[in-house]
């Protein structure tokens, strides 16, 4: 019993984690897409594309922790759009906190430093 209750305590601990891990690739997707957005505008397309394909890894990381959750498409899809909705706009007003989902993204290796 004690195994299969510490086995337990495993599998849901890597569930948790693998749920914290999803947030932060789709936090980072749209924060890639911002950032890319930024350096385009700025006239910098090289940078622009770095972020753009930090992106696409953000949301390939995204696409495989979402399917070891259980999710389908649809369901990260909607999660994709709810951050779009919720984060991009703090990212946009709070200068402070998009510099906070920076270094948590690359601290997780998913935007590229400076």
């Amino acid at each position: 019993v004690a195994a299969l209750t510490t086995a337990s305590l495993t599998v849901s601990a890597a569930a948790q984690d693998n749920r914290g891990a999803y947030d932060v690739a789709v936090r980072c997707f749209v924060a890639n897409v911002r950032a890319e957005g930024l350096e385009r505008r700025a006239g910098r397309p090289e940078a622009a594309e770095r972020y753009r394909l930090a992106g696409r890894d953000s949301f390939d990381a995204m696409a495989v922790l979402g399917v070891a959750l259980g999710k389908t498409r649809e369901q990260m899809e909607a999660d994709v759009r709810a951050s779009q909705n919720t984060d991009l706009p703090r990212m946009v007003s709070d200068n402070a906190y998009f510099r906070t989902v920076v270094s948590t993204c690359r601290a997780y290796g998913l935007m590229p430093s400076g």
